[in-house]
C-alpha cells in the first residue's frame, strides 16, 4: 500500500516541478522506488519464493549510484531538454519521496509503528490547520513573502504551539508511545519541521 502512495505521491512531484511523466527520466525514477521496496513485497504470498533471497542480491547503495549517474549522463547528453536544476528536482524528489515512504514502511513493521506514524501524521496535520486558521484570522507579518505570500508569523507560532500541545496530550492518553516528556520534544520537532 505505501509501495502505491509512495508512486502517487512521485507522480504529484513531478506534475508540481513540470516533468513529463513519459520521459525516460521519470520513469527511472519509478525503478528507483521500486528497487527501494523491492524487500516489502517479500510478504506477498505469491511472490514470496521468488523474492526470497532479493536482499542479498541487491545493492542499494550500488542502485542509487547508478541512479544518479544515469541522471549525470542525461543532464549531458540531453542538455537542451534535461538541465541541471531538472536533474536536482528529479534527484532530490525522488530521495526524498522513495526513502521517506521506505522508511515509514520500515517504521510499520516496528512494535507500536503504527501508532507513531499516526502520531506523526495528526502532529503535522494538525500543525498545517492551526497554522492557516490562526494565519487567516489573525496573521499580519508575512513569513516571507516570495515564497509564500499568505503564510504569517502568526500562523507560524499558532501552528507550532498548537500542534505541539495536541502531540504532547496524545502522549498522555497514550503511554504506549512513551513519557509525556518525550511526546512534548517529539511533538516540538515535527511541528518545527
Amino acid at each position: 500500500m505505501l509501495f502505491f502512495l509512495a508512486l502517487l505521491a512521485y507522480l504529484e512531484y513531478c506534475r508540481m516541478v513540470n516533468l513529463n511523466f513519459w520521459k525516460l527520466e521519470v520513469i527511472t525514477g519509478f525503478f528507483f522506488i521500486f528497487f527501494l521496496f523491492l524487500p516489502s513485497f517479500q510478504n506477498l504470498v505469491f511472490l514470496k519464493e521468488y523474492l526470497k533471497n532479493i536482499p542479498n542480491l541487491i545493492n542499494f547503495e550500488l542502485v542509487f549510484l547508478l541512479y544518479l549517474v544515469f541522471l549525470s549522463f542525461l543532464s549531458v547528453v540531453r542538455n537542451n531538454d534535461f538541465g541541471f536544476r531538472k536533474l536536482s528536482y528529479l534527484f532530490t524528489g525522488t530521495l526524498y519521496i522513495g526513502y521517506g515512504f521506505y522508511f515509514m514502511f520500515l517504521l510499520s513493521l516496528k512494535k507500536h509503528g503504527f501508532l507513531i506514524t499516526l502520531f506523526v501524521f495528526i502532529v503535522v496535520w494538525s500543525n498545517d490547520i492551526f497554522a492557516y486558521f490562526f494565519g487567516k484570522k489573525f496573521g499580519k507579518k508575512q513569513l516571507s513573502p516570495k515564497i509564500s505570500p499568505k503564510k504569517t508569523w502568526e500562523g507560524f507560532s499558532a501552528g507550532i504551539f498548537l500542534g505541539t500541545l495536541l502531540g504532547y496530550v496524545l502522549f498522555l492518553y497514550f503511554p504506549l508511545l512513551g513519557s509525556s516528556l518525550k511526546g512534548l520534544i517529539l511533538s516540538f520537532f515535527i511541528s518545527l519541521l
